[in-house]
């Protein structure tokens, strides 16, 4: 089958099933011509062909494309033009000749408007829904990214992550996620919140598209480091504190952890619960004061493209447009932002060093130091819970996402298995910089047991 052949046939999957999951926010006009331009240039000798030649990928609707899609990050405030550019890593994407299907729905702005936000909701692009199960939460902000992966829409999708926005969803939806370590992909290009937690990474079908993606996001060779043999003798810390009273998540781990076994790790039993209560206040000191900034810097740069300029005049259109835009919750986290901006500098470049301190420091690094540990790995959250737009999804809440998240570590999930029908990922968490290890990690346990579930979607969503 030819690209464009291949592309027809997704954008067809997308209007039959995309109804009321809500994952695509906006499709390319021009997929069609680039398709076909690529199939043109297939049997060409002059140019070699990149790692992504012909493949299908969605990006999430923060990431800029300098072409005619907008960038809006799901909120209305920002709706008027596309970007003038590309966000470095889409360039890298187009010449590796990727297909850039469309943008994906997301939690509006991450995620980052309100403490009462419903993950998945925007108001440009409403509810997306889990393709698992209608009545489920795809989680966020990343959402239609993973709904759109686990729904057979692409197989790869570019999401984006401050704290959990890309393992939660790939979590709820049943795929993989990956979260690099910090610095490994520019944020250029992309609506920002937090200059020091954020980065954009793969959702996809498997660990080895994922790997695929980052090679060519990062322009290091993470795809040629795979191993099936890689966790053999690794020492493995398998953290199961937060999980010890839920019978059904201990069990799923249990049965992760005897295939880990199996393919020659040493596992170590960690019994820290790893939980992040006292770091909060510092995160959420340094994303709010990061976001007034950096959000003003963004907005510079799209120039006439927006009608906002800053942080004050999205609070500013929200409020003026609050039935379309604040119909289930409100913004107190942006008004929180500017509050917390008048504190000081000294105030946030304590709470920087505090929150990392906290995470890394204090948190993973001697957990990984004590037990000479190669890679921790978890349960990575709960299964999805009930959609409730105006008092928040039900569920298990035992994420392991916080601590690599502040910590700038890197954080594969994998899917391991379901309860009652809805999936759970298995969490690879390794120390900084340690990207290739982690993905070849979950590269063997993924080959070992290829527990990816595909959801039972109708032909039709009427």
């Amino acid at each position: 089958m030819n690209i464009a052949e291949h592309v027809k046939n997704l954008l067809a999957r997308i209007a039959r099933l995309d109804r009321q999951l809500n994952a695509i926010i906006e499709l390319n006009p021009d997929v069609h011509v680039i398709a076909s331009n690529l199939d043109a240039s297939f049997g060409s000798t002059d140019d070699a062909k990149g790692l992504l030649y012909g493949v299908p990928v969605l990006l999430k609707d923060n990431i800029d494309t300098g072409d005619k899609m907008l960038t809006t990050a799901g909120s209305l405030a920002l709706v008027k033009a596309p970007s003038p550019t590309d966000a470095p890593l889409v360039e890298a994407m187009r010449k590796a000749g990727a297909v850039i299907l469309g943008k994906t729905n997301l939690s509006e702005f991450a995620n980052i408007r309100s403490r009462a936000s419903s993950s998945g909701w925007s108001s440009r692009g409403g509810l997306t829904r889990n393709p698992h199960n209608l009545s489920r939460t795809a989680s966020g902000s990343s959402s239609g990214s993973a709904a759109a992966v686990a729904a057979g829409f692409a197989p790869i999708a570019i999401g984006t992550e401050t704290n959990g926005s890309i393992v939660s969803p790939a979590n709820a939806c049943g795929i993989v996620g990956f979260k690099p370590s910090r610095g490994k992909i520019s944020q250029q290009g992309i609506v920002p919140i937090s200059s020091t937690y954020d980065t954009a990474g793969p959702l996809a079908r498997s660990v080895t598209d994922a790997a695929l993606a980052m090679s060519v996001m990062s322009g290091e060779n993470f795809h040629g480091k795979l191993s099936e043999q890689s966790l053999s003798g690794k020492r493995v810390g398998v953290l199961n504190g937060r999980i010890k009273t839920h019978a059904d998540l201990t069990g799923q781990l249990s049965k992760a952890s005897a295939v880990l076994e199996e393919l020659g790790a040493v596992l170590v039993p960690i019994s820290n619960e790893l939980t992040f209560q006292s770091g909060w206040p510092h995160n959420i000191h340094v994303m709010l004061c990061e976001l007034v900034w950096t959000m003003e810097e963004y907005l510079t740069s799209r120039g006439q493209t927006v009608d906002v300029h800053n942080l004050q005049d999205i609070i500013a259109f929200n409020k003026a447009h609050a039935a379309e835009t604040m119909p289930y919750f409100g913004q107190d986290l942006f008004e929180l932002a500017l509050t917390l901006v008048d504190e000081g500098r000294d105030k946030y470049e304590a709470a920087v060093i505090a929150a990392d301190e906290l995470a890394g420091v204090k948190g993973l690094t001697p957990i990984f130091d004590e037990q000479n540990l190669d890679v921790l790995v978890g349960i990575t959250d709960g299964p999805a819970g009930v959609i409730d737009l105006l008092n928040g999804e039900s569920g298990r809440h035992v994420s392991l996402a916080a601590y690599p998240a502040v910590a700038g570590f890197p954080h594969l999930t994998v899917p391991c298995g379901d309860i009652q029908g809805m999936p759970v990922g298995l969490s690879f968490i390794g120390r900084h910089n340690d990207d290739a290890n982690v993905l070849s990690y979950g590269f063997a346990y993924e080959a070992a047991t290829m527990s990816i579930i595909n959801p039972q979607l109708p032909e039709d969503l009427n």
